[in-house]
């Protein structure tokens, strides 16, 4: 990689591509990071790639892999069925990750929150029983009003930007899944967040920008139609 001065800071943008297919507001996302990035003397390059591989912790590691074999010095990931920067009038995910690197400079990851396919937020807090430490989901109630950027112990990497020297301070595969069988059956752990929460270990932090909100698109199982119930509910008076 490169000495990491000012102007020579080379970024990689990757998209995961799965399947083939991404949502359309990508495209808007990325002319308006490329724009960014080639307008600014911080930033002493960029390039753009995009991968159609499963499983998914395959294609991330193989993101890091291109961008090494690129002499990239920053990862931007960002998953196919991501809309980012879709809260009106809320700054942009780029603008904001990019600012905080560069007052920060150390090896980090900021992410992006976005929320589950059954409404949960995957960004995680540490609980702790008898049985030890343990990363469980943040209660997304309180999600809703967080702002600024936030440590915290691992977090999804649906959109991230990721500083390059992370890697560095992991044994590969960085990105792989965890299961509570041997036969590998049941899911415990996917590779974003066992990414994020094993660099607790070198010490590296993992930040969320709680101001950049993306959106997760979700296909959802349009069946046969069911009967109309019709429930009858007490009569609600209005006196004039």
């Amino acid at each position: 990689m490169t000495g990491m001065t000012e102007g020579n800071r080379r970024i990689a943008i990757c998209r995961l591509c799965y399947g083939a297919v991404e949502h359309p507001a990508l495209g808007e996302w990325l002319a308006y990071t490329c724009h960014s990035i080639a307008l600014d003397p911080r930033a002493g390059g960029l390039e753009t790639f995009w991968i159609d591989q499963a499983p998914v912790y395959s294609a991330r590691n193989l993101a890091v892999e291109v961008a090494r074999d690129r002499k990239c010095d920053l990862l931007v990931t960002i998953d196919n069925d991501m809309q980012p920067d879709y809260v009106p009038g809320a700054p942009r995910f780029w603008d904001v990750a990019w600012e905080f690197w560069n007052g920060y400079r150390l090896p980090c990851v900021v992410s992006a929150p976005c929320c589950t396919a059954e409404g949960d937020v995957p960004v995680y807090q540490e609980f702790e029983d008898p049985d030890g430490k343990h990363l469980i989901f943040l209660h997304k109630e309180s999600t809703v009003h967080r702002t600024g950027i936030e440590r915290v112990p691992a977090s999804t990497i649906a959109l991230a930007l990721i500083d390059m020297r992370c890697f560095d301070q992991l044994s590969p595969p960085y990105f792989r899944n965890r299961y509570t069988d041997e036969y590998q059956s049941h899911l415990a752990s996917g590779e974003d967040v066992i990414f994020t929460a094993d660099l607790q270990g070198p010490g590296i932090p993992c930040y969320v920008a709680w101001d950049c909100w993306a959106q997760h698109n979700k296909r959802v199982a349009i069946g046969k139609p069911g009967p109309t119930v019709v429930v009858a509910g007490p009569q609600i008076l209005v006196d004039d």
